[in-house]
């Protein structure tokens, strides 16, 4: 099957790492290349929703390796989360995610 395209770009899933610790998430997702300011996270219920985008380059590629375009990420979570503290450093962002207790 052929990866979904959205305004002309094709989709790319990021790399990602997904660490349980008790209550605590930790996601580290491998972004180089983008900017902190180009990138989106929400939180809905246990579901995260990562969203970027790394622009095409003009000129004409001789070798076209990179993934460009937008690259969006879901992943369902063990449980309803809340963001405790994020960060972004040598191209990975960093979440730390906490359990909110359910009612």
């Amino acid at each position: 099957m052929d990866p979904p395209l959205r305004k002309g770009c094709l989709l790319a899933e990021p790399l990602l790492d997904l660490i349980v610790e008790g209550s605590r998430l930790f996601v580290e997702v491998a972004v180089p290349g983008i900017l902190e300011s180009d990138i989106d996270v929400t939180l809905d219920g246990r579901r995260l929703v990562f969203t970027a985008e790394r622009p095409e380059r003009a000129g004409q590629y001789l070798r076209h390796e990179i993934e460009r375009g937008v690259l969006v990420r879901i992943v369902e979570l063990p449980f309803v989360a809340e963001l405790v503290r994020s960060s972004y450093e040598e191209g990975v962002l960093r979440l730390e995610l906490s359990q909110v207790k359910e009612p």
